[in-house]
This record gives C-alpha cells, structure tokens and sequence, in this order.
C-alpha cells in the first residue's frame, strides 16, 4: 500500500466516523420569507409571467424552481400566498399560489430557485397537508 492509498484510507475512515455517531440531523435549509397568508394577495397574485418548474418540500420549506423572461432574473420577487382557508378533508389542503413581480425587459429566459418557509400552514402539533398549488394544477404533500 502506498502513501497516497493509506491517505485515502483514512480520509474514508474519518468521513465514516464523524457520520456514524448515531446523531440523526435534519437536513440543512436555509428557508427564504415565510407564505404570505391572505385572501385578498391570494386572489390578486401575478401568475401569468411564471413557469413553475419544480416544487420539493424539504423540512418546513418549500422549495420552487420557476422560468420567467427577463436579463438576468436578479429584480424578481417571487412571493408565496396562502389563500387563508383549510379546506376540511382529510388530510386537510390548502391552496396557495406563487406569484412574481417582473419588471425585465428581455427575451432571454432564466430559471431561479426559491425557498419559502411553510411552517405557518401546520394545523395542530404533527400532521399532513395537502398544498394545492393553483398557478400549477400541482399538489404537494407537507408532512409535519
């Protein structure tokens, strides 16, 4: 074995050790602004300049990939707007929708990642909620 094989070896090994000490951590999120809850934004919200690309839930954040035209995508705000009602099924929903302020002048087309923190959706202490999301026609499992 040489010198850079027992390196390797021990770099594995340190890897290995430091994961395995049977400390579960939950996965690091950084969550953007929290959902805007509001029937009145909810039924006003700019959609028709947005393409969502992609949704995740990842801890208490809902992560978006949406497209829009623009030069750069730099000046958008994306915002995400709960429309203030829980829809009784089980499990519960409730709808929300991304809108975007764009004010880009440009024919190129960018796709940006956001994350919105979904804690203030919970109804009670543990549970599901199904999040309709209706610039989408999507639905999306919130599990807390």
């Amino acid at each position: 074995m040489n010198i850079a094989e027992l390196y390797l070896w021990l770099f594995c090994f340190a890897i290995l050790a430091a994961c395995g000490n049977g400390v579960d951590h939950p996965p690091a999120v950084s969550c953007g602004p929290e959902v805007i809850i509001s029937s009145e934004l909810f039924s006003t919200a700019e959609t028709e300049l947005l393409d969502i690309i992609k949704l995740n839930i990842i801890a208490d954040c809902l992560v978006v990939t949406v497209g829009s035209s623009g030069c750069d995508g730099e000046t958008w705000v994306v915002k995400l707007i709960d429309a203030g009602q829980v829809l009784e099924s089980l499990p519960v929903q409730r709808n929300i929708v991304i809108s975007i302020s764009n004010e880009e002048e440009c024919d190129a087309y960018f796709m940006r990642d956001y994350a919105f923190d979904i804690s203030d959706l919970q109804i009670g202490d543990s549970g599901t909620i199904l999040l309709n999301i209706f610039n989408s026609g999507d639905q999306i499992s919130y599990e807390y």
